[in-house]
């Protein structure tokens, strides 16, 4: 049987490993949207599709601003474009008679109150939650993987890090922006693709979709280290007091992890490699 699936922001980082992990499958049926074909924050526009078009089954909403944590709280970062494209995005799905199911992914960055980018995302979570569709709302913990824009708005920390090994040369100190007691409870990006599907295909509402085990900072830039062979000290520019440690819940899904945190990072380690050279 096919399923007719919809990609909203099939050009970001998630969106593309999402489509090619999708099209694997003969059965999938996959429509993609990005910000090169139709403006999501022009609500004729989406109306306009949904209308030529067949009914969906399921639709993945991945388009957002978004980018690294000090992207994200900066200036440059658009506050309330994404809640109009969700608000648009519910509005006319609502009004076109959806009946489907829609995946809507969050961030563990909605813990902190205190966080403008963490505040938003809880607010567009709560409008899919009220909008009376058959809603999924995954929290996505520390991303990290081949395919991100390097030395860009969209540069994690683990690509970031990488880089900025590569770029020194041997016997250089190497400051980072943080605290060796971070943690995070980073998850590969074929991972996290493949807990989207399984969040999609199961009748849970809400879940969290995290690496095994947690990882310091120290861990993540030792590892980095090892894999490039150099030698070179770490200076740490925060105080204790500016570490703030998130925490996933056990997920229902029939998934868990299953790439290994020193082969994820040798896989990105050699991406970047390669990127840069």
């Amino acid at each position: 049987m096919i399923k007719r699936i919809l990609v909203l922001g099939a050009d970001g980082y998630l969106g593309k490993h999402l489509v090619n992990m999708l099209s694997r499958n003969p059965s999938n049926l996959i429509y993609k949207i990005d910000k090169h074909d139709i403006d999501l924050m022009d609500i004729l526009a989406f109306q306009m599709f949904l209308t030529s078009i067949d009914p969906f089954d399921e639709i993945y909403q991945l388009a957002a601003d978004s980018g690294s944590i000090d992207y994200l709280l900066s200036e440059e970062y658009s506050y309330g474009d994404s809640t109009l494209i969700n608000l648009n995005v519910i509005k006319a799905l609502k009004e076109d008679s959806f009946k489907g199911k829609i995946l809507f992914p969050s961030s563990f960055y909605t813990v902190d109150v205190e966080n403008r980018y963490g505040l938003e995302k809880l607010y567009n979570e709560a409008l899919y939650l009220e909008s009376g569709m058959d809603v999924r709302i995954p929290t996505l913990f520390s991303v990290y993987g081949p395919g991100e824009r390097l030395n860009s708005s969209g540069e994690k920390v683990t690509t970031a890090f990488c880089r900025r090994v590569i770029e020194k040369k041997l016997g250089e100190n190497i400051i980072i922006d943080g605290h060796p007691f971070q943690t995070r409870y980073f998850l590969h990006i074929d991972d996290a693709i493949r807990g989207l599907v399984a969040h999609m295909k199961s009748d849970v509402v809400r879940c969290d979709l995290a690496g095994n085990a947690s990882i310091t900072f120290e861990q993540l830039i030792d590892t980095i280290i090892g894999i490039s062979g150099k030698k070179m000290g770490v200076i740490w520019t925060r105080d204790a007091a500016d570490v703030v440690g998130y925490y996933p819940t056990p997920n229902k899904l029939d998934w868990e992890p299953r790439i290994k945190f020193d082969y994820g990072m040798d896989r990105l380690y050699r991406w970047v490699e390669n990127e840069l050279s």
